[in-house]
């Protein structure tokens, strides 16, 4: 399936490709692997450069079909809880965080991600809607400016008093605790930091607080 996947890329068959990721089960795998071979093809330099962009671009097109920014929650009970990944509306990069909120969702999370939307948007969804978590990825260092406000209106306009923020993306990098001062409950300098907090740090989290039960 993953030729299929690349070959549909290749056309700019964005239909076709979303379709192959659904039947999949697993389109971040396809995904990757379209972009590994993306790789090589630019070093072994096989390809104008024209056409390894308009490729990317119809990955990019299709993971946005694939993961798609809904109005509302889905609402699962049986979650083991909710999460927003948010890109402030100045970013550009998505696929990073959409991989993030695939996997998340795979451990059992109600996760989605939202962007393309002010943070007026983002505080309005959070003072009507109970959510446990706030992921906030930042791309570059000048997005630094300000995270820290918007960590504050986060935990300010929340209708959960209880609800954790997460920071990461890939401005965040080197030692964890020197972006204490942003305020952050968690920092994740990497994807694999990202993935323990939801898969393992949150219910030792809940267990020290007394709330989790599960």
């Amino acid at each position: 399936m993953s030729s299929a996947f690349f070959s549909a890329l290749r056309s700019r068959d964005v239909s076709k490709a979303t379709e192959l990721g659904q039947m999949s089960g697993n389109w971040p795998a396809l995904a990757m692997g379209a972009i590994t071979q993306l790789d090589q093809i630019w070093q072994d330099d096989t390809l104008p450069i024209g056409e390894i962009a308009e490729t990317y671009w119809t990955l990019r097109r299709t993971l946005d079909e694939l993961t798609t920014t809904s109005a509302e929650f889905p609402g699962n009970a049986l979650s083991i809880g909710r999460a927003i990944i948010y890109i402030p509306d100045a970013e550009q990069h998505t696929f990073g965080p959409q991989m993030l909120v695939d996997k998340v969702m795979r451990m059992g999370w109600d996760a989605q991600l939202y962007y393309g939307f002010g943070s007026e948007s983002l505080m309005k969804r959070l003072s009507t809607e109970s959510v446990d978590v706030v992921g906030i990825s930042v791309g570059t260092d000048s997005r630094l400016d300000g995270l820290a406000d918007l960590i504050l209106d986060v935990k300010q306009y929340s209708m959960n008093a209880d609800i954790k923020t997460l920071i990461g993306g890939n401005a965040i990098s080197g030692a964890s605790d020197q972006y204490g001062f942003l305020g952050a409950d968690w920092v994740a300098t990497s994807t694999q930091d990202a993935l323990q907090f939801f898969e393992r740090d949150w219910s030792k989290q809940k267990l020290r607080e007394g709330r989790f039960n599960g």
